[in-house]
């Protein structure tokens, strides 16, 4: 957000420190949040810490347990200042963007490097080897694909562990994230955590929910840390959206549940069974309760 005007004369904050946005969202957060920690292996003698400028002036000052825990995740080691008032620091380190959504997800070298050298080296694997990451517990209006319970109840027949990654510390998410084989999530940014975690002998699946090309980036990132190209299932009957936002990121996919079976048997995710019966569409309306328009 824009700097207002200066009506005092900022205080002196003594030190070197590395400078950050801070984001709140957990997807804008891994995505964005995180680019700059490469500096910390890059910069030459002490620094005191870094320090966060928040994406929105209104945020709290302190950090939120996950954002905790991905900083200790990703090696940091160091104090974290959220600044809620202009300080004059004694020296102001401010690296490039290492990581972030757009042409950089696949990760400069610098931060490809710090990456490696530090992600979750202190978390052990833990769990299955078959997962599905689910967004059916999150809120309708956070967006989703419908009769995803549907899915899950023909995954978990498979084998599949049912995981609601919102219901688990950031460092159980990476222990099963480690563990898993097979992996087959409903698309959204709790993928960007399963690439951080590189696993080169795992293979994934992205079922769409959107038209979006934040699906693109999602599996360019996990291609690029794990050398695994992923599936991406874009069999959508329709997509519906809330007609009070023109954020797409909120919409609600309908799936063909038939081309989503067949794809995953073709690809080796599962084995094929009974076929999958497609949503019946008043049960579709009965969900959407006039809330969500069609647009394709």
């Amino acid at each position: 957000m824009p700097f207002g005007p200066l009506n005092d004369t900022p205080k002196p904050l003594a030190g070197r420190w590395i400078w950050g946005v801070l984001y709140r969202n957990f997807a804008h957060f891994v995505a964005e949040s995180l680019g700059r920690l490469w500096a910390l292996d890059a910069v030459q003698g002490d620094i005191d810490g870094i320090l966060f400028t928040p994406r929105r002036p209104d945020s709290p000052l302190s950090l939120k347990s996950f954002q905790s825990d991905m900083f200790a995740a990703m090696g940091v080691n160091v104090p974290i200042k959220v600044l809620g008032k202009p300080r004059r620091v004694e020296q102001l380190i401010v690296p490039g963007q290492g990581f972030g959504l757009g042409a950089i997800v696949t990760g400069t070298p610098s931060f490809r490097r710090y990456h490696e050298n530090n992600f979750g080296k202190e978390i052990a694997q833990d769990g299955g080897e078959k997962l599905y990451i689910s967004r059916s517990k999150l809120s309708l209006e956070k967006g989703g694909l419908l009769g995803e319970k549907q899915i899950e109840e023909h995954l978990s027949a498979q084998g599949y562990e049912i995981f609601h990654p919102q219901h688990h510390s950031v460092r159980d998410q990476i222990a099963r994230y480690k563990a898993a084989k097979q992996v087959i999530a409903c698309e959204g940014s709790a993928l960007h955590l399963t690439a951080f975690c590189g696993v080169t002998d795992q293979r994934v699946a992205v079922i769409a929910r959107r038209k979006s090309s934040a699906t693109g980036m999602i599996t360019r990132h996990i291609e690029a840390f794990s050398g695994n190209k992923a599936l991406v299932i874009s069999h959508l009957k329709s997509i519906w959206e809330r007609p009070d936002t023109p954020r797409g990121r909120l919409a609600m996919g309908e799936p063909e549940m038939g081309q989503i079976q067949t794809a995953l048997v073709e690809d080796g995710f599962i084995t094929s069974g009974t076929p999958w019966r497609e949503l019946d569409p008043d049960d579709v309306q009965a969900v959407l309760n006039k809330r969500f328009k069609s647009v394709a």
